[in-house]
Formats: C-alpha cells, structure tokens, sequence
C-alpha cells in the first residue's frame, strides 16, 4: 500500500475551515482535494491513484508565473505520474513551493520549486519526509523561511526517525500516530497554539490528512488529530 499525507498547519486567526472539494472532470480523473475556500486545489488524491501534498516554502529567487495552487490543479487533473511531474517542473512559478508526490504503482517524488529553478528527491528507501525548508544542496543557500522557523528542522528529523524505525510495518494507524506525535510541545507535528506568541502569529494543525493511493481513499481528521477521529473518503473514476 502507498500511504501520503501530511498535517496542514496555518494560522488560528484565520476562521475559515479547509472543505473538501470534489471534482468531476469530463474527461480525466475525479479529484478529491482539501483546500481553503476560493482555492482550486491543495493537498489532494485522484481516482488514476495519484497524490500530492504541498508544504510552503521561502526563497530568494523572485519571478512571474502560476500560483502554485494552480500548478497543483493541473497535477491533480492528470492521469499519468510522468505527467503531474512535467506540470510541476515546466508550469512558470510565481513562488517557491515543495510538491511530494506519490502514486498507487508504488512510486514517491519529492520536488522542490523556485520561480526559476527546481531539484527532486526519490523515496528509495521506502519512505520519504518533508517540512518548510529546502533539503536541496543547489537551493538551500537561498532559504530565507529557515530562519524565523522554531520548528520545521525539529519536526522532519523527528518524522524522518518515526517513520525509519516502522518502515516495512508502515499502517494507516502508525500513520496516524506520528500525525498525531506531540514531540517538541507547541511546535510538534501535530501543533498546538503557543499562547506565548502574539495572537496573530500563532498557528495549529487546522487538518490532518493520509491518502492511501492504493485502495484511492482520503483519510482526513479535521484540526488536531489528537482530538479528532479521521474519516474516510473514496474517490473513482463514477467521482468521489
């Protein structure tokens, strides 16, 4: 089975709710994609057994092109894991973004965008981590979100040890217990609001997410999924 998914963390002064979003296409896969309202696609599965997660990133790199929820659209709408890869790189970027990407034959991808270069990571080992800063030698000079992080370093290299020590017994429930790991206090992978912080600066887990590519589901667990049971969602080609 190919398990991806990720905890989406954001600001707590903003109100609004991620909703799931269903897509029927005319021609290509049905989609099933959390997003914040007005957006056209996020984090997302699709009925060909293609997945995506997306975590924000900061470079010096400047230039002009596509929002990446856009680019993300386009990956989710295409039938082929080649093809979701060729969107990614060739798209105009108008910012710096991480797209994981995975897809039921068993393949995992990590690529790492600026609006005008790009580097990749394979999942050879059976598994594959990513947070809010560059792992790239060619782009990581160029990080600037690194620096007013407390928490993105902390929390692969602790994702990175969970899942190394469970690889090869890797279930939705050991998924769900690093989601849910409280590791690091406020600044874990399953965030909490530090009240320390100024109101408008502190942020939580607002959704918590696992797409198991293989049976074409989305697990998804609204807020902290430490308080929060998931809940299942199927997607086919008849549409979610």
């Amino acid at each position: 089975r190919v398990l991806l998914g990720q905890n989406w963390d954001w600001h707590t002064s903003i109100e609004s709710d991620p909703i799931l979003l269903c897509i029927r296409q005319p021609a290509g896969p049905a989609i099933l994609t959390l997003v914040e309202p007005g957006q056209v696609a996020k984090i997302g599965i699709n009925s060909a057994g293609l997945g995506i997660c997306l975590n924000y990133l900061e470079h010096a790199d400047r230039g002009q092109g596509l929002p990446v929820h856009l680019i993300l659209r386009r990956m989710l709408g295409c039938s082929h894991l080649g093809e979701a890869i060729r969107v990614a790189f060739a798209a105009p970027r108008a910012a710096s973004a991480n797209i994981m990407i995975g897809h039921a034959a068993g393949e995992i991808l990590d690529v790492e965008l600026t609006p005008t270069r790009a580097d990749f990571f394979y999942g050879d080992g059976g598994w594959l981590v990513h947070a809010n800063h560059f792992e790239s030698m060619r782009l990581r000079s160029g990080d600037v979100g690194i620096e007013t992080s407390m928490s993105t370093l902390a929390r692969a290299a602790r994702a990175r040890r969970l899942l190394s020590a469970a690889c090869g017994h890797i279930s939705l429930d050991t998924f769900q217990s690093i989601l849910r790991d409280h590791a690091h206090g406020p600044y874990a992978i399953c965030r909490h609001a530090d009240p320390s912080e100024y109101p408008l600066d502190q942020s939580a887990t607002r959704a918590s997410v696992i797409m198991d590519l293989t049976a074409r589901e989305m697990h998804l667990a609204p807020g902290n999924p430490c308080r929060k049971e998931y809940a299942t969602y199927s997607v086919t080609d008849d549409g979610p």
